[in-house]
């Protein structure tokens, strides 16, 4: 008699343990996930992703980055956002190919080129040749978040040790930008507010 109270005592315990279980399982079901706080979300940005007041950190300066051009052009797309840092402004441009291709760059004005780029030029020394040339749709980002897209007319040339001459025409406009390749490492990038800080 006494075992057979002892099993059904061991019956109801583990009942009462399973009962137990599906009850804490079902409680945790329904408990809310709170969505993360500002301060647990990172911010981080890459070289696709700059926005506008994006800070841009290269050999010891900050600049920010005032605007955002997007080409396109049968698929593909780049960037070039225009930088600023006081009174002097550079362009970052972005590419992604085989691998992602990140240049600094600068706007010259002491170089004439024809309507027609031609497949070679020279500029300080150095010998450009043509790389590619083509007709991408250009995207502008401004600082009130409107796009503005125009033709844009493009020819890149590269000369030695990693230098890079872009020669960009739109609405009339020519645009001749100079410098080289760095690498991704020689650059960081901090988020910013979302506005510009010298153009607004």
């Amino acid at each position: 008699m006494a075992m057979l109270t002892l099993v059904w005592l061991g019956i109801v315990a583990i009942a009462i343990g399973a009962l137990m279980l599906v009850l804490w399982y079902q409680q945790q079901q329904n408990i809310p996930i709170a969505p993360p706080t500002a301060n647990q979300i990172p911010l981080k940005r890459g070289f696709f992703t700059l926005q506008l007041g994006d800070i841009v950190q290269y050999e010891g300066i900050d600049w920010v980055v005032e605007e955002r051009l997007s080409y396109e052009e049968e698929g593909d797309v780049w960037f070039d956002y225009l930088l600023q840092d006081q009174d002097t402004i550079r362009w970052l441009s972005v590419e992604e190919g085989d691998r992602v291709e990140i240049c600094w760059m600068e706007t010259i004005t002491d170089l004439e080129v024809s309507h027609h780029p031609p497949a070679q030029l020279t500029y300080q020394g150095l010998t450009y040749r043509r790389r590619e040339s083509g007709v991408a749709l250009m995207t502008k980002l401004d600082s009130r978040a409107s796009h503005h897209s125009v033709t844009c007319h493009y020819t890149d040339y590269t000369a030695s040790n990693q230098h890079i001459l872009s020669v960009e025409r739109w609405n009339g406009d020519v645009e001749i930008t100079v410098g080289k390749q760095i690498p991704a490492s020689a650059l960081v990038l901090l988020p910013g507010d979302g506005h510009r800080v010298y153009n607004d």
